[in-house]
């Protein structure tokens, strides 16, 4: 039996023998496998055993329920199932916030939980993330990965002559924005940003495969190029030069940037836009929360 800990004592789960492996998933944040208990439980079948043979299946035995039983027993299994849903949709933290966000001092902490929560859910790159910059007073945003996650920060990589790496040499604040549709949520983050450190970086860049190196190697990243095959032309010439791919180094112009968050907001989605937010701003190196209109 895997049920969640502290279940209402009036909830039921299916058979083996009739609907067995159920699996529960919530917007906010549960989710479950349960099994399961004998179909022929009189509790909860209800009504008094019968001879009488209803409909033929694996509970089919001299103690049955009377065929117009039936219905009642499945609308009683529903009802039963209507409760379980609505206990733990209405599970809430000390801010009166659903349970998914917890009640935790550290926004990283939180961070760390829903991201390991994403990565089971999102079919492609839970990692991915908008990168918002600014240029002469301009925005720019485009999506990158985020490739490390610590208590300095958020981190990922780039070319160092590219245009976000530009924008931040000129203005170091950014701000980043991952949003996971399949869980319904969403987090915003700001502060300000700093370049790895080239020991950081060269752990990273010596982790990426041969062949992503490479490319670091021969693209000029974003700017513009006559033919496509001069690229790969370039590729076959960094190829012929770093054959070995213990010995390929990191070029000087490829490096990693971290946020250092000054705040991190989590939002969660809810029917008619009564959304979810929680906001931790960090004042004096201590973070504070506060919940948001939606």
């Amino acid at each position: 039996m895997v049920t969640p800990l502290n279940t209402p004592d009036n909830i039921f789960t299916l058979s083996d023998s009739f609907l067995c492996d159920v699996n529960l998933d919530f917007p906010g944040f549960l989710r479950f496998k349960s099994s399961c208990m004998n179909f022929s439980d009189i509790g909860i079948l209800g009504g008094h055993p019968s001879t009488t043979h209803p409909i033929a299946g694996p509970w089919d035995s001299p103690h049955v329920v009377k065929r117009n039983i039936f219905p009642k027993v499945l609308n009683d299994i529903r009802l039963h199932y209507i409760d379980y849903f609505d206990y733990f949709m209405n599970q809430k933290n000390s801010l009166g916030l659903n349970s998914c966000f917890k009640d935790l001092e550290d926004p990283i902490e939180l961070f760390k939980i829903w991201m390991s929560e994403a990565e089971k859910k999102e079919i492609n790159d839970p990692n991915a993330l908008s990168l918002a910059t600014t240029s002469n007073n301009i925005p720019n945003v485009r999506m990158v990965l985020l490739k490390g996650l610590s208590q300095q920060g958020f981190t990922f990589y780039t070319n160092l002559n590219s245009p976000k790496s530009n924008d931040i040499k000129e203005n170091p604040k950014a701000a980043m924005c991952f949003h996971w549709k399949s869980l319904q949520r969403q987090v915003r983050i700001s502060g300000n940003i700093n370049q790895v450190s080239d020991k950081e970086a060269d752990s990273y860049f010596n982790s990426r495969p041969y062949e992503s190196r490479i490319g670091a190697w021969a693209s000029d990243q974003s700017k513009a190029m006559n033919k496509r095959e001069n690229f790969l032309e370039k590729i076959e010439e960094f190829k012929n030069k770093y054959k070995d791919e213990k010995k390929l180094p990191r070029p000087k112009h490829w490096s990693g940037w971290c946020l250092n968050p000054s705040s991190i907001e989590f939002w969660l989605g809810d029917q008619y836009r009564i959304h979810e937010r929680l906001k931790y701003n960090k004042l004096s190196n201590v973070w504070k929360k506060e919940i948001l209109y939606p």
